[in-house]
């Protein structure tokens, strides 16, 4: 799940049923951050609910969530040159008074009737624990504002560019059939078009293949592209199915799948129908290959 959905989800939960409505700005392509969803979904939830009681008759909660680096050194608490996730929550509640803020998150303190001081100190003891650090600031009759910062991971930034690069080159394509005996190869694939955002159907076999195949064009809902396993056993496999499915359109781009590498349908490939191969195991960028190579 992304930061901006483990944000949203949480906000959305802790405000149902009362007069606090949340509004949300994130910024395209977020920095990731390896983190404990449970845990950094406490600490939204936990300052929801630090809004919702400074505001008993209503308001509006921002949060607005963007990159950051350290500009001039200026926050001695930061990595002077790492890179953050900053998560900013804003409400419209009365604020804190100067005094008070050096005590926000003892888990004594309070300056509500309503609730305890415990939930920010929570806060502060989860951040803390992911190499954060969680800021307020605050002035009577201006609410108050708090803001996380948690580090960026620069491995998964380096790869998340370059899936978008990657995704970028695509061809436009919206849905695809995948032919596959291995339930671990079609979950992995149902993760790899998740995140291309291009809808998957399965089947196990090429019986169960050309039928899906045969309804969806029958409900003029037709596949861009099929993918076949070859060797299924018990079953038919992506060398017999192609047979079939070239019968019903001889125009539909295939690409076959298989772990033997020495298997000649693999370097012949569109002697025996297909337009493409793809070798397993594979990840995003293999597949990301093949669906160029055949378009």
């Amino acid at each position: 799940m992304r930061i901006e959905e483990i944000i949203r989800e949480s906000a959305v939960f802790i405000t149902q049923g009362s007069k606090v409505k949340c509004f949300f700005d994130f910024q395209d392509g977020l920095w990731p951050v390896e983190i404990d969803k449970s845990q950094i979904s406490q600490v939204i939830q936990n300052l929801v609910l630090n809004a919702i009681q400074a505001m008993p008759e209503g308001g509006r909660i921002d949060f607005t969530v963007s990159n950051f680096r350290n500009p001039d050194k200026g926050n001695l608490l930061l990595d002077p040159d790492g890179l953050y996730l900053r998560i900013k929550v804003k409400d419209q509640g009365g604020g804190i008074k100067k005094e008070d803020m050096k005590n926000i998150v003892d888990p004594y303190f309070s300056t509500k009737k309503v609730g305890s001081g415990l939930g920010l100190s929570i806060c502060h003891s989860i951040i803390k624990k992911h190499n954060g650090i969680i800021e307020v600031d605050s002035k009577p009759g201006e609410g108050a504002e708090f803001v996380i910062y948690l580090p960026a991971n620069p491995v998964l930034i380096v790869q998340n560019r370059r899936k978008n690069e990657l995704k970028m080159k695509l061809p436009e394509i919206f849905s695809v059939l995948l032919m596959d005996v291995e339930k671990s190869i079609r979950d992995l694939s149902f993760e790899i078009f998740k995140i291309l955002k291009i809808k998957v159907d399965f089947a196990v076999e090429g019986k169960e293949a050309i039928m899906k195949f045969r309804t969806a064009r029958k409900n003029s809902e037709m596949y861009d592209l099929v993918v076949m396993d070859l060797p299924i056993p018990n079953g038919m496999g992506g060398k017999e199915a192609i047979i079939e499915l070239r019968k019903i359109d001889p125009s539909m781009k295939v690409i076959v799948s298989n772990g033997y590498f020495n298997d000649p349908v693999l370097s012949e490939f569109k002697k025996y129908g297909f337009n493409g191969v793809l070798f397993k195991p594979y990840g995003m960028e293999e597949m990301i290959k093949a669906i160029k190579s055949v378009f």
